[in-house]
């Protein structure tokens, strides 16, 4: 089963003051949760909403000629609802709840925050990624070929000898389940005073890694088969909306995992966000600095004022 690793926030959110959440005066905190995502397609497809419904005559020829379409999951807006939701409820909530509360020592800071952290689990957790979901698709047609898709075949009769019979045209959905698991979350806690006169000062005041190894929770969402199937006279899907997303409490045991490949480290992020000395902040202006690609390698963009411009606003001083 493919497995792939979620880390939120990112790197790039961390490496930024902003990202960082002020608990106290000169005191600021964040939390970083290492998700792993393991997804599975169930063996059997599901009956999908109609497509088209007609009535034809027994023995005639029924042929259904159109484009063939791409279908594009939209399983990046998925991961948009899982990652807000954890970072609004495992981040922002529990470092609202414990506060500045680094003064209690690191074996009652941690107990606390390994307490926050389990009460968010369940259906806490489920009900609020399932609020996210209510608006996601999963899948649309992004662009269609030029090519065109044929199916033909005879209307067979019926014990009734109707002269005619519906005809139900649908599509097969395969489910899609992505189960989450929380492998590790990390917790910095630091200490960051400016001067304009002095040195800044930057003093890391707790760090500690917390395996918690805890399933989360799953979704389960639909993609389309290729081929369209029929059925004849009645047709009752199993799943009449296609863009079903649905969030499920998790009940598995936690896999094992590859090893998880970090960046940066915490430490290496805060220096990032609040850099003190001058090699700090001239890596820190660095890694914020956009670049664009230029003959095979990438090029700095300069945010610099052009030098005519610079040397027109001097003659008006």
């Amino acid at each position: 089963m493919p497995r792939s690793w979620i880390q939120t926030p990112q790197d790039s959110f961390l490496s930024d003051k902003e990202g960082w959440t002020k608990i106290g005066q000169y005191k600021y905190a964040a939390f970083r949760h290492h998700i792993l995502v393991v997804e599975r397609k169930e063996n059997m497809a599901v009956n999908g909403p109609v497509i088209k419904q007609m009535d034809w005559p027994v023995n005639a020829k029924y042929k259904l000629e159109n484009k063939k379409g791409k279908n594009t999951k939209f399983t990046g807006s998925i991961q948009e609802s899982v990652t807000s939701t954890i970072a609004n409820k495992l981040s922002q909530e529990v470092l609202t709840k414990i506060g500045s509360s680094f003064e209690v020592g690191i074996a009652n800071l941690k107990a606390n925050i390994n307490s926050e952290l389990q009460s968010k689990f369940g259906v806490e957790l489920i009900t609020t990624l399932q609020n996210g979901l209510s608006s996601t698709k999963t899948y649309s047609t992004e662009t269609y070929l030029e090519q065109l898709e044929a199916i033909e075949f005879t209307i067979p009769e019926q014990s009734s000898q109707a002269s005619t019979r519906s005809v139900f045209a649908y599509l097969k959905l395969r489910p899609v389940v992505k189960e989450f698991y929380l492998y590790r979350t990390e917790y910095l806690q630091l200490e960051y005073r400016k001067s304009w006169i002095w040195p800044d000062v930057r003093k890391t005041l707790t760090q500690y890694d917390l395996d918690l190894r805890k399933p989360l929770f799953k979704i389960v969402y639909y993609e389309p088969e290729d081929t369209i199937s029929f059925s004849f006279d009645s047709y009752k899907p199993v799943i009449e909306d296609g863009d079903t997303v649905t969030s499920e409490e998790l009940n598995s045991v936690f896999p094992s995992p590859a090893r998880i490949q970090l960046n940066k480290t915490m430490e290496q992020l805060a220096k990032l966000a609040f850099p003190v000395s001058k090699n700090e902040k001239q890596s820190a202006a660095k890694e914020k600095t956009p670049t664009i690609p230029g003959r095979g390698m990438q090029k700095r963009v300069k945010a610099a004022m052009p030098k005519s411009n610079i040397r027109k606003s001097k003659r008006r001083k």
